[in-house]
């Protein structure tokens, strides 16, 4: 005989369970819930994986990326032994803001496939890196070298045109990433010997500029080399401020990085010559590669860069690039002076009584109007 059962019963029987039941429900939902991996969120997410312990994995393995290259990232760990790898299709997922996810000079944690491969999973937190604006995705950083402790911007003499400017850009970017800059200016020697591919314009531009650079040496906020491949003028002193350190060259191409790095570190890099029409550089160096120093240290060769847009940048973060305006700044009678045409800016009346070299002022005022520059973060 079937026992009855009490509606009354039935119906507060019910109503109990429901709450436990929807709460297990709700949480349930939460954790299928994509919209907490999207892509604004991505680099919070990457920073709490980052402090995160790997899980003890014997195959789990980590090194220094040394090559990018089209067969994959070439990652040296602790003995010497190179492993092939590519990326963890989970990361590729969590790119963010940043065009591409590793760079020469990361460290990286990767999971071992065979005696030579093996599949990056990780990226340590970087101490530094070196970024511009990627030219075709505007919104999108493009990493350069990592964990770097000093960039040589290496700059020319008519083949390619020596250009200030450019110059301060790169400055700026070193000094936003938290990089030492430090300025090469090569083929010194062309101005013992006008070359033939060089117009007369151009040689007295290029002189005029090398000279304005000459007189600022010992008061520049950088530390200034002029070298020479051709006769090793400066080369020992270029040497030795490598030692011990990470440093990466970087400057348009045709500018006589690889040469540099050649007679620098006795290696047999590609050079490239000056194209014959357009009086620029060829790239000579496809893939950024690190290079161990005798003596400690490491170098990055990259590939030349034509354009550098800064990432990340605002009005505020130019002046990083001129910290010998500060003293002058706080006599301006504005406190959110330009520096450009307010009255009583005492910048710009130290420029034009020479106690501020007026070609750093043009700088300034260049890359603070440059239509081009992007202000966004």
């Amino acid at each position: 005989m079937k026992s009855k059962i009490d509606p009354l019963e039935y119906e507060e029987d019910y109503f109990q369970k429901k709450p436990l039941n929807a709460k297990q429900d709700q949480k349930k939902a939460q954790n299928n819930d994509r919209s907490k991996f999207k892509k604004s969120n991505l680099d919070q997410k990457l920073k709490q994986q980052q402090r995160q312990p790997l899980p003890k994995n014997l195959n789990t393995l980590s090194g220094r990326v040394i090559t990018l290259s089209r067969q994959g990232y070439k990652v040296q760990i602790a003995d010497s032994t190179i492993f092939v790898c590519s990326l963890k299709g989970s990361m590729k997922k969590e790119q963010g803001s940043a065009k591409n996810l590793v760079v020469v000079g990361d460290i990286v944690h990767f999971e071992k496939v065979s005696e030579d491969y093996g599949v990056i999973t990780r990226v340590e937190k970087r101490k530094s890196e070196l970024v511009r604006l990627d030219n075709l995705k505007r919104r999108q950083k493009q990493l350069i070298a990592a964990n770097i402790d000093q960039v040589f911007i290496t700059v020319s003499l008519m083949g390619p045109p020596l250009k200030p400017f450019l110059i301060d850009r790169y400055i700026l970017a070193a000094i936003k990433s938290g990089i030492e800059p430090i300025v090469v200016v090569n083929k010194i020697d062309y101005l013992q010997e006008r070359p033939s591919f060089v117009s007369d314009t151009q040689f007295e531009q290029d002189k005029e500029n090398f000279e304005i650079l000459k007189a600022l040496e010992s008061s520049y906020p950088f530390k200034l080399f002029f070298v020479s491949c051709e006769t090793g003028e400066n080369l020992d002193k270029l040497k030795k401020t490598m030692q011990g350190k990470t440093s990466v060259f970087a400057g348009q191409s045709g500018t006589g990085k690889s040469s540099l790095l050649n007679l620098l570190l006795a290696k047999n890099l590609d050079v490239g010559k000056i194209k014959e029409k357009t009086r620029k550089g060829s790239h000579t160096t496809s893939i950024s590669s690190l290079i161990a120093l005798d003596g400690g240290g490491h170098c990055i060769d990259t590939p030349g860069i034509k354009s550098f847009g800064i990432w990340d940048l605002s009005k505020q973060d130019v002046a990083l690039a001129f910290p010998e305006f500060a003293p002058f700044s706080k006599e301006c009678k504005f406190r959110a002076c330009s520096h450009n045409l307010e009255t009583g800016c005492a910048v710009k009346l130290a420029a034009e009584q020479g106690s501020i070299a007026l070609i750093r002022h043009q700088s300034y005022i260049h890359l603070m109007q440059e239509e081009n520059l992007p202000f966004w973060k």
